[in-house]
């Protein structure tokens, strides 16, 4: 009996000349494992630079009230004050957190 799809059971040989070596050529920069593990190493390490310290920042502009008008001190000092305490708050809600989670609580 005959497969009614004789060809897509049929082995495809790679055509005449092209084999795996002339595929993934380890002379070519684009192909080369190490060459690329380099360039995705390095930008690893920028991304994460940037991004540590771009955290920082934001956060630390966030806690200075820097969104606050100019003219308002005490707008200014309100924000400062409420932000603190909501960190603050927000640092013993992990922390007991963590001890309920640890039995140490």
């Amino acid at each position: 009996m005959r497969s009614p799809h004789p060809t897509r059971f049929a082995a495809h040989p790679l055509p005449m000349g092209e084999g795996l070596s002339s595929r993934f050529d380890m002379t070519d920069p684009v192909n080369d494992p190490s060459a690329q593990a380099k360039r995705d190493l390095a930008r690893l390490a920028a991304d994460r630079d940037t991004l540590g310290t771009s955290a920082l920042a934001r956060m630390a502009e966030h806690l200075r009230a820097d969104d606050a008008s100019a003219n308002d001190a005490i707008e200014k000092w309100g924000k400062r004050i409420g932000r603190g305490l909501g960190a603050v708050f927000f640092v013993f809600l992990a922390g007991s957190l963590a001890l309920k989670v640890l039995g140490w609580y």
